[in-house]
C-alpha cells in the first residue's frame, strides 16, 4: 500500500513547495518511487512546474496538477469569480487524480494551497481532503512572529479531525526576528509528542529545480528525520 504524506502549512507562501521538492528529490535518490502532486494551483502554475521538473520522467504537469485557476484566489472563489452556495466540486472530483497517481508510486506528496481552511468548494476545505487521502501530515510554518499562535491552531484542528500523524516544520527567515531562537522549544513543549524540527534559512533563489536537488543532498540526515519523525529520540 502506497502512502500518503500531505504537506499543509500554516499560510501562503511559508514554503511548502521548497520543503515538497526537497523531500521529493531526496527519496527519489534514496531508491524510493516517490510522486509529487500539487492539486490546486490559482494565479500561477510555478509551484507545479518545480515539483514536474524533479519527476518529469514519471509524470505530467496535468498530473502534477489537475485543477489550475488563473485568478491568484482561494479556489472556490477563483473558479468563478464570485461566491457561489452551490458546491462546484465534489470530493469524489477531487480525490479521483490524486488516487490515480497514488497507484504509480509507493509515496505521494501531496502539496496543499494555503492553509488547512481554504475553501475548494462551496462545501469542502483543505483539510476536509487531508482526511479522505492523507497518512499523515507535515506543517510548515515560518520561524518568525506569529507562528506560535499558527501552528498551534493548525496542529490542534488537524487533530481534532482525526489526524494523529502529524510534525511540523520551520522554515528560517533570511532576517530572523527576536522570537526565532525560542520558536521551536515553545512549540515543542505546547504540542508534546509532536515533532518540531527547523530547516535553515535555504537563500533567495533556493526554489530552483538546480538549487533544490544541491541543498536537498546537504540537508539529507535532516531531511531524514522530517519525513521519518517517528526516528526522532
Amino acid at each position: 500500500m502506497s502512502e500518503v504524506v500531505f504537506i499543509t502549512g500554516t499560510g501562503t507562501g511559508v514554503g511548502k513547495t521548497l520543503l515538497t521538492a526537497m523531500l521529493l528529490h531526496y527519496l527519489r535518490e534514496e531508491g524510493c518511487r516517490a510522486l509529487a502532486m500539487k492539486p490546486f494551483c490559482s494565479g500561477g502554475r510555478g509551484d507545479a512546474w518545480m515539483l514536474l521538473s524533479l519527476q518529469k520522467d514519471s509524470i505530467d504537469l496535468n498530473s502534477v496538477n489537475p485543477f489550475y485557476f488563473p485568478k491568484p484566489q482561494a479556489p472556490w472563489v477563483a473558479k468563478t469569480g464570485k461566491i457561489v452556495t452551490k458546491p462546484l466540486m465534489t470530493m469524489q472530483r477531487i480525490l479521483k487524480p490524486l488516487i490515480a497517481v497514488k497507484k504509480r508510486c509507493d509515496t505521494l506528496l501531496v502539496e496543499g494551497s494555503g492553509g488547512i481552511f481554504v475553501p475548494l468548494s462551496a462545501t469542502i476545505l483543505v483539510a476536509d481532503m487531508i482526511v479522505e487521502i492523507a497518512d499523515r501530515v507535515i506543517v510548515v510554518a515560518p520561524n518568525a512572529l506569529g507562528t506560535i499562535n499558527h501552528t498551534l491552531l493548525t496542529v490542534c484542528a488537524l487533530q481534532s479531525k482525526g489526524i494523529k500523524s502529524v510534525s511540523v516544520v520551520l522554515m528560517a527567515q533570511e532576517h530572523p526576528d527576536i522570537s526565532a531562537c525560542r520558536n521551536q522549544e515553545t512549540l515543542a513543549h505546547f504540542l508534546g509528542k509532536t515533532p518540531v524540527l527547523e530547516l535553515p534559512f535555504l537563500g533567495k533563489r533556493a526554489s530552483s529545480a538546480r538549487s533544490v536537488r544541491k541543498t536537498a543532498n546537504t540537508l539529507k540526515p535532516l531531511l531524514a528525520k522530517v519525513f521519518f519523525p517517528a526516528s526522532l529520540p
